[in-house]
């Protein structure tokens, strides 16, 4: 059975329909089922709340934690190029010995997009460093490089006290009290009595982390 028409089903036969949360995989199904939900309904589709998962995330981060910041593309680009210039001596695979630093383009955004998916997988800097010995040894500067520029960007963040996309689930998994948690979300959903997440094969360990707590 389609998601919208169970949904629908449920909030024409419920009397008083439930505040209820729904967690989809994208945007574009967020669209969609919105779209579904505004054909069919006879007044009930205001009580369902449809989000991503990253949606739903951003919201109670920026709820539970009112100082942090959501740094957004153009910004993160900025930042790690702040991040590899600190890391300058520290570098030896992206460095030649006695030149000055300069990361060709196409380098400098696979770098950002590696640490990135690192990041959004849940393998941060400590954890990585320890993989260095366990690699190839024609790799190990490389990955020590990349640790290094990757440990550089986290501190660059929390002086701004900023958040990337992918440090959201993180922060809310690990540094967000359960009580808190449970606080903001109550702020954003004060009637909720149901939350659905559908429509996903997997998922990541940071993503786990933050459902565990909702």
């Amino acid at each position: 059975m389609p998601i919208a028409l169970a949904i629908h089903q449920r909030t024409d036969l419920t009397s008083q329909p439930r505040d209820s949360v729904l967690i989809v995989p994208t945007r574009r199904r967020v669209r969609h089922l919105t779209r579904e939900l505004l054909g069919q309904s006879t007044g009930a589709t205001s009580e369902f709340r449809i989000f991503t998962l990253d949606q739903l995330a951003a919201s109670i981060l920026q709820t539970a934690f009112a100082n942090v910041r959501i740094v957004e593309e153009p910004v993160l680009t900025l930042l790690f190029d702040q991040a590899i210039t600190s890391s300058e001596h520290s570098l030896a695979y992206f460095k030649q010995p006695d030149k000055q630093l300069h990361i060709p383009k196409g380098t400098f955004e696979r770098i950002i997009a590696v640490v990135r998916k690192l990041k959004e997988v849940g393998v941060y800097p400590d954890a990585l460093a320890e993989e260095i010995p366990l690699d190839a040894q024609e790799e190990q500067s490389k990955l020590r490089d990349v640790v290094t520029i990757y440990s550089e960007y986290e501190k660059v963040l929390a002086t701004l006290n900023g958040v990337d996309a992918e440090g959201i689930f993180k922060t809310l998994h690990l540094d967000c009290p359960q009580k808190s948690f449970a606080d903001a979300f109550r702020n954003l959903f004060p009637g909720a009595q149901e939350i659905a997440i559908v429509g996903f094969d997997e998922f990541t360990e940071p993503e786990l982390g933050f459902i565990q707590k909702l």
